[in-house]
């Protein structure tokens, strides 16, 4: 696993806030960062069909079997279960959780809503130049395209012509969608197609600075 910079401030904010959200785009490692981070705690993927339709007709239910101490991963799939976590760390002194999803306006909006000045909110994109180079990874950095920049290639050993056309069709036909009232995927596809960039250090950073939402 490659070294992601925010991992220190995330565990910082541990103690501090009794929710952590960390979002970002699909397959920028939030997942196996917080694996990584947060091994004790439960996990659970909003993604699983048959949890998430249980979690939306019992939500007390989770809590009451597994406790106030979890990691809920995609939760932008049941965005309810948000006034509970706030019920519960309003009560609860002892609770922590996790919240993870891909970056969404929706998400976010009901997360700034239902949690506001009870959680620390960070932004995970994808690799940075100094994360690939501490690992190893530093040839023809400085002449990447964004689809070199994705922790699972260097994980599974993948080329980007192979990665780059999946991860493209799941984000513009899933999650442009969810984000765009006007939903026309087409210059997305043309952006991604005909748009390499050149980084520079300085301007590629794993993530914003932790911002709390305001209360």
């Amino acid at each position: 696993m490659i070294e992601r910079q925010l991992a220190t401030k995330i565990k910082e904010m541990q103690g501090k806030y009794p929710v952590i959200t960390i979002t970002g785009p699909r397959q920028s490692g939030k997942t196996t960062l917080i694996k990584s981070l947060f091994p004790d705690i439960p996990y659970f993927s909003m993604e699983t069909p048959d949890l998430r339709e249980q979690v939306m007709n019992n939500p007390r239910e989770l809590f009451a079997r597994y406790g106030h101490s979890l990691v809920l991963d995609e939760v932008q799939r049941t965005p309810e279960i948000l006034s509970y976590i706030q019920t519960i760390v309003d009560e609860d002194p002892a609770a922590f959780f996790i919240l993870s999803g891909s970056h969404n306006m929706l998400m976010m909006e009901n997360i700034s809503q239902s949690l506001a000045g009870r959680t620390a909110i960070f932004y995970l994109l994808p690799l940075s130049l100094a994360e690939l180079e501490k690992a190893g990874f530093s040839k023809n950095l400085r002449r990447m395209d964004v689809s070199r920049l994705y922790p699972r290639l260097y994980d599974r050993d993948l080329q980007p012509s192979a990665f780059s056309p999946n991860y493209l069709e799941t984000y513009v036909q899933r999650d442009v969608p969810t984000n765009s009232e006007h939903r026309q995927p087409e210059p997305l596809h043309a952006f991604f197609r005909f748009a390499p960039v050149t980084p520079v250090k300085r301007s590629i950073t794993p993530s914003l600075p932790t911002t709390p939402a305001s209360a």
